[in-house]
């Protein structure tokens, strides 16, 4: 199995460590309000010792010279800054603030339709953020499904955005994009995100209106960059109620830096404990194994491999009112992605991401049988070129080749599995080229005013229209803590696999298209961040159904609402609010008439919040409340019917302590759905809505706790 060899592969790199003796110059270079600087040079001064900050301002390297030495600080926008040191330690910390230039005082930056809880300018989250989230389950997209604009419509960790289904938002790991970024994977998404916040050092969203350099996504875009090379050596071991990790990192020379990582889920355990053991013939069970090496090729350039693979599977219970039993699911995961990142001169750089991505599923419920067997292919370039201390320029293109064989059996009415049931065979391969194109600007008018507009042209192989999208967003400054923002942009989609299949789909539909339309206002000091958005979304071309699983590109839809956070730092109380209006219809699929969309969830609100005590515990509290979401009750009839509201209340605890140095313990445990409240996510009906088989949340009152022990340095958060 090839998870198996990924193991295999991982075990080895771990053994090769080796220690080596120099001096390490380590830090962080940030502006004046404490923002990391990226890309700036430090090195020693008449040597070729030296490196370049990271995107959080991060810098580290080894020089064998001691005694008096010279550091030299420069950027671009920043005065450079000149340092004696004594190099007579083996490690060396050092932070640097650096004074911007006249002209880049007080400037703004364009960040469209992003909200975050995370201190550091440009990051959505990092990995403290979301380990300490009660009810996030300390996975990435759960934590980020408290967000404002993100509507949770079950109990899985899909991205719905803005009215959007978890399809509509792309995903990127270090410049490559994550075709199947779930575990326990389905049509909402999947239960868990494939990476763990140990994987990460941080995470940008965008619910909207971003700008020309994503493309081939409707609704929104998660970019993720993972760790880079460790300064220290750590072993780390965690065992909680329904699993088992591991974890080693180290720096291998003054170049090398290696990581592992693997994980062991059995739910079991879990499932007994809280009295949930008899919906499963086979409980949930995964396994995951990832392996992260930066090479440092130069002082400016950098290598960064990553390889992740993962397997699970379950069967579970089935009720409906034609089957009942149990439907079975078995993923497997690769993913190998390599990027490169070069400084080219003070003002240019490139970052490339190569990826490939293998990909199977199993699946069987009554009649249905499904197997997909999909790869995927992808080469991204981006540079940025800065011109001036006023613009900047970001370029860049994408190459992705999809490889997707499905075949099996699939039911002509989802409402009729029983035996007496219509189930058809089903075969399809397809083979789609896709490439994109992107270049924008951004240009400071002036200390308060700033603009970022470009355009996108993207074309697949298989679809004979190109699609070209402008975009633009402006940001002006009010003053020092005020700001307001307008940005719009035309965002198109191709078609997945299922729709454009000669035989069963439409094999000309045409790329989906949406329209953004965003205004925005923002309050932020060192106190509190408010941050409002109102949006329009216009669609067009969406897959329509004219006849049994046959569509043509007629369909279309709208979706407006409003988006509210507000994020506290106070001494006796940390967290953030959220709250979000949302109306949404469409004509697409098999709904023949403009009908509120699957995910029209009027109102969303959600309380984070958090308090960190001085003797090592932390408590959090997350509340989470929203409407229901609309369902067909009826022939004919598409979404007239709503569910009830759903809400739950979470909480968790934790204890840190230090021992001998670097060593230290935490000790967690948490409560999720304290209330214990009974939540519908839907019904499944017969076949002409006589009757009706409610679907339920599948914990009631859960307890989970669990210890991690770490040997050496907690990865930097």
């Amino acid at each position: 199995m090839k998870i198996k060899k990924l193991a295999i592969v991982l075990a080895v790199f771990v053994m090769i460590y080796t220690h080596t003796f120099a001096n390490t110059i380590k830090g962080k270079i940030t502006d004046k309000k404490g923002n990391p600087v990226s890309y700036a040079n430090i090195f020693i001064k008449n040597a070729s010792d030296g490196s370049m900050t990271d995107d959080q301002g991060s810098f580290a390297f080894e020089t064998n010279l001691m005694g008096q030495q010279t550091l030299i600080i420069s950027h671009i926008s920043f005065e450079k800054v000149e340092k004696e040191v004594n190099l007579s330690e083996v490690s060396l910390n050092l932070d640097f603030q650096l004074e911007q230039t006249f002209v880049q005082m007080d400037q703004v930056t364009v960040s469209a339709s992003s909200f975050s809880a995370s201190d550091e300018e440009g990051k959505t989250l990092n990995s403290l953020d979301i380990y300490t989230t009660a009810g996030a389950e300390a996975d990435v997209l759960k934590a980020i499904q408290t967000f404002p604009g993100v509507t949770q419509v079950d109990e899985s960790a899909g991205l719905f955005v803005r009215g959007g289904d978890a399809s509509e938002t792309v995903m990127y790991l270090d410049g490559a994009t994550l075709s199947h970024p779930y575990k326990y994977e389905s049509d909402q998404g999947g239960y868990y995100g494939m990476l763990t916040p140990w994987h990460l050092k941080g995470t940008y969203f965008s619910s909207g209106a971003f700008s020309a350099k994503y493309g081939n996504a409707l609704s929104g875009v998660l970019a993720m960059e993972s760790l880079d090379r460790p300064d220290t050596k750590a072993y780390e071991f965690g065992v909680g109620l329904a699993a088992v990790s591991l974890g080693f990192y180290a720096p291998v020379n003054d170049k090398l830096g290696v990581r592992f990582a693997g994980n062991y889920s059995d739910t079991q355990a879990l499932f007994k404990v809280n009295g949930a053991d008899d919906s499963f013939d086979r409980f949930p069970v995964s396994f995951d194994g990832n392996m992260n090496l930066t090479f440092m090729l130069s002082k400016k350039t950098r290598l960064k491999y990553f390889i992740y693979g993962t397997q699970d599977e379950i069967k579970a219970e089935f009720k409906s009112p034609t089957y009942q039993g149990f439907f079975t699911s078995e993923n497997e995961n690769l993913l190998n992605a390599l990027q490169i990142t070069s400084l080219f001169s003070q003002n240019f750089s490139m970052k490339t991401a190569v990826s490939v991505n293998s990909f199977g599923k199993s699946f069987s419920l009554s009649g249905i049988e499904i197997d997909t067997d999909d790869h995927s292919y992808r080469v991204r370039s981006d540079f940025m070129f800065q011109k001036s201390k006023k613009l900047i320029f970001n370029y860049g293109f994408e190459i992705n080749q999809i490889d997707t064989d499905v075949s099996g059996q699939y039911a002509l009415d989802d409402n009729n599995l029983s035996e007496y049931g219509k189930f058809v065979d089903y075969s399809h391969h397809y083979n789609q080229l896709h490439h994109g194109y992107y270049v924008e600007s951004e240009y400071y008018l002036s200390r308060k005013l700033v603009a970022l507009g470009g355009v996108r042209l993207d074309a697949s192989d298989d679809n004979d229209k190109n699609t070209i999208d402008p975009r633009i967003s402006v940001i002006y400054q009010v003053n020092g803590s005020n700001s307001l923002k307008l940005a719009s942009g035309i965002y198109h989609q191709f078609p997945t696999s299922q729709f454009i299949d000669g035989n069963y789909g439409g094999a000309k539909l045409s790329p989906m298209k949406a329209v953004h339309y965003v205004a925005g206002y923002e309050l932020k000091n060192d106190a509190v961040n408010f941050k409002s958005e109102f949006y329009y979304k216009d669609y067009k071309n969406l897959p329509l159904e004219y006849q049994d699983h046959h569509y043509n590109s007629k369909g279309f839809g709208y979706s407006y609402g409003s988006d509210f956070f507000l994020k506290g730092n106070l001494p006796f109380i940390s967290g953030w609010l959220s709250y979000s209006f949302l109306k949404t219809e469409r004509k697409e699929l098999d709904r023949l008439k403009l009908s509120p969309g699957n995910y029209d969830i009027r109102h969303n609100f959600v309380a984070a919040l958090k308090k960190y005590f001085n003797n090592g515990q932390s408590w959090s509290i997350t509340y989470k409340i929203h409407s229901g979401k609309p369902y067909t009750a009826a022939l004919n009839q598409w979404n007239q019917k709503r569910l009830s509201a759903v809400q739950g209340l979470d909480l968790s605890w934790s204890l840190y302590q230090s021992y001998r140095g670097n060593n230290f313990i935490v000790y967690y445990a948490s409560i999720s759905n304290l209330l214990d409240s009974k939540n519908t996510y839907g019904y499944y009906f017969s076949p002409d809505y006589s009757e009706k088989t409610e679907i339920n949340s599948t914990f009631g009152r859960t307890y989970y706790f669990g210890i991690s022990l770490s040997l050496g340095k907690l990865p930097s958060i």
